[in-house]
């Protein structure tokens, strides 16, 4: 498994954008399944705990069609006294050689709730096959996050790049036939 982190200013010191100030993770890792199982189960939101420690729960709240979606996902990493929820669309398609996932927070007008708001500016999995049998692939990982407003920067910073690095292990120890 491999994680780092760097800044998001894109080769300019001064930008401005959204998202500037908190740093995108990216991880890498060798997963032993097909990158189809793989897919599904990234996709599968009823398997979402058995990948992902610290998630609560996700659901799906409208299946726009076979590859798009709204999902409502609950988590609570350490450190973090109140969980964390996040609405998102998710994208999914099949590409050369394997798949992409990509999902971006979106707001509901009718959303409430006493839990903690972060934001996934983005997330992207992207699934590849590397073996000749199709038994194993390689899954890059890229998580651009804000953390809620009362987790400090440095703590944000210290929880994703543990959450990644957890997220990746988690997967290789799931047995080769998952889904």
């Amino acid at each position: 498994v491999l994680v780092w982190t760097t800044g998001s200013t894109f080769g300019d010191a001064n930008a401005q954008h959204f998202g500037h100030d908190v740093p995108a993770i990216r991880s890498a890792a060798m997963i032993s399944m097909s990158c189809k199982d793989l897919y599904d189960l990234l996709l599968d939101s009823s398997r979402i705990q058995d990948y992902n420690k610290f998630s609560l729960g996700r659901t799906d709240l409208l299946v726009l069609n076979g590859n798009t979606k709204i999902t409502h996902a609950k988590s609570k990493p350490p450190v973090v006294r109140k969980p964390i929820e996040l609405t998102n669309v998710m994208y999914s398609e099949s590409i050369d050689n394997g798949y992409i996932i990509v999902s971006r927070t979106v707001q509901c007008r009718d959303e409430q709730t006493s839990a903690a708001r972060g934001e996934n500016i983005m997330t992207v999995h992207l699934i590849q096959n590397v073996s000749k049998d199709g038994a194993q692939c390689m899954l890059v990982n890229i998580n651009h996050l804000t953390p809620p407003p009362f987790i400090p920067q440095m703590v944000a910073r210290r929880v994703g790049l543990m959450a990644a690095a957890n997220f990746m292990h988690d997967l290789q120890s799931l047995p080769a036939t998952s889904t």
